[in-house]
This record gives C-alpha cells, structure tokens and sequence, in this order.
C-alpha cells in the first residue's frame, strides 16, 4: 500500500516477530499517520493484525508500553481512538487479537505510559498547559505526583525509562543542571 512503512520490529517469545507499521496521509492539509502492529511466526506465511476489527479506527496503536517477559501470550500496547482524546493501554493477546483489556481508558493530554515488567503503569507523560511534557508516577494510593514540576528551563530534558522493583524508585534520564542527559535512580 502506498504510504505504508515498517516502522519497528519486536522479538517475543523466540518465536514471533511483532512489526509496527504505520501509514502517512496528507488529509485537509494536514500530514498525520495511522499505525498499527502485526504478527508473523518464522516460517509461517500468516500474517496477523494485533488488533480486532472493532479497533480499526483506532489511530496510534504501535507503542509497546509492556513486553511481560513473564507473560509469553500478551503484551500492552498504547493507543490513540482519535487525535483529541489523549491515549490508553491495551493488553492485547497475541493468540487470540479479539480478546484484549483496556488496562488505562484514554485521557485527555496524555502522550506515554512506563509499566514495570509485570505490566503495571507506574509512570505518564502529560502534555502540560504551555506545551512542556510532565511526568507523573503513581502513588501507593493510586493518585499521580507530578515528577518535573520543578523543571522551569524549556531545554531540560527528563524522561522515565523504567522501574527496579523497589517501587520508591524510577529510572529517569535528564540534563537538570548539566549538559549531558544521564541515568539517574529517581525517589
């Protein structure tokens, strides 16, 4: 199909190849791409979507939020219903696409989820009031605290990239104070 890109490819259980496709459009002057994910086993000529026919509108829905490494039949994915909505999670089952569970409805303004190995989200981005990205981890009570608040120069960067299993840490990449983006143990 024309405009149609392999965009990632992703190993799961040794024995699947996951692939992220997205598909770019010029529509009412605006330049926008719908994505998706697809299966294929080595070997096998069959090639699967990752999401049922319900979800075909589904715009974003090729960011893997979660591999499960402990769960080889599912994986979590991010998606977007629509442009205004904001994202959600799916546990999507890459046996049997039809059977999926929202882990997190959509909210509005919201660009990215972290979740631990176990597929827990314990991390969001936000796009904030001026354009900035927050990031927010969840609290015990399951409330958010907003991480980068304190963060007022434009040019630092600071992103969440994982949790140990001590759940009063995260792991967090930023150039506060520095000029080089390090690795930081976040409480």
């Amino acid at each position: 199909e024309p405009g149609l890109e392999i965009s990632k490819f992703y190993w799961k259980r040794d024995d699947l190849l996951v692939i992220g496709l997205v598909s770019y459009r010029n529509q009412m002057a605006a330049y926008w791409g719908l994505s998706g994910l697809i299966t294929r086993a080595p070997g096998e000529d069959k090639i699967r979507s990752l999401f049922p026919d319900e979800l075909n509108d589904v715009i974003d829905k090729d960011n893997v939020v979660a591999w499960l490494p402990d769960d080889p039949d599912h994986i979590l994915v991010m998606y977007a219903e629509d442009l205004y909505k904001g994202n959600g999670v799916y546990k999507i089952n890459l046996n049997d696409p039809s059977q999926h569970e929202v882990v997190m409805k959509p909210q509005t303004r919201i660009v990215g989820y972290v979740a631990t190995q176990d597929g827990q989200i314990r991390g969001r981005a936000k796009v904030g009031s001026y354009g900035g990205l927050n990031w927010s981890l969840k609290k015990a009570n399951g409330g958010w605290r907003n991480i980068t608040r304190r963060m007022t120069n434009e040019n630092t960067f600071f992103d969440v990239y994982g949790f140990p299993q001590d759940e009063r840490y995260a792991y967090v990449g930023s150039n506060h104070e520095t000029d080089t983006v390090a690795l930081y143990l976040f409480d």
